[in-house]
């Protein structure tokens, strides 16, 4: 029942939510690659990251295809020359402008209602951390890719940088290595 009520509102509040975001975008110091965008484009790629939390909370979407999104987006953000930090920065600027605004609403409103909050707090959570994990793994495959293919790195130097299970392989089962989360 919260679970649906949380959805519901969420979907409901989803272009407000993606408004906030871009408002808090312009104003943050810390955004500077992002400032560069239209507010249009802005909009839409918090909407996309706002529509696969849906999706998550539904449970209608695989650990796998969550990390093939988030690994995409990191991959992405590098060819656009985002410094890492700020793409980190964005996901948790947009983690907490939903959680203040879900808490603002109060959905809340009984004692079995908070203990389901906090489970889906924890939920919540784990989709936007685990997002961050494979951001990090698209980017880095991404930078390893042009290091080795552009700048023609030879393997034995780019192993100096880039360790052993820094990059998302085919044969990663992701359902397993996070088989003891939601």
């Amino acid at each position: 029942m919260v679970y649906r009520r949380l959805v519901s509102f969420i979907e409901e509040k989803k272009d407000l939510i993606a408004k906030m975001w871009v408002n808090e975008t312009r104003a943050s110091k810390y955004m500077r690659t992002y400032q560069k965008l239209t507010d249009g484009e802005l909009e839409k790629r918090s909407k996309k990251l706002i529509e696969n939390l849906i999706i998550f909370l539904k449970e209608d979407i695989s650990k796998n295809k969550i990390g093939k999104y988030f690994a995409g987006v990191g991959r992405e953000r590098y060819k656009e020359k985002f410094p890492l930090c700020e793409v980190q920065y964005a996901v948790y600027l947009l983690k907490r402008i939903l959680w203040k605004t879900i808490l603002e609403k109060n959905i809340f409103d009984s004692t079995i209602a908070l203990q389901t909050a906090l489970e889906l707090q924890t939920t919540f959570h784990s989709f936007f951390d685990r997002g961050i994990f494979f951001i990090i793994r698209g980017y880095m495959e991404k930078q390893y890719e042009e290091l080795k293919n552009r700048e023609n790195l030879p393997e034995e130097k780019l192993i100096k940088y880039f360790f052993p299970g820094s990059f998302i392989h085919p044969d990663l089962d992701i359902e397993e290595l996070f088989s003891k989360e939601r």
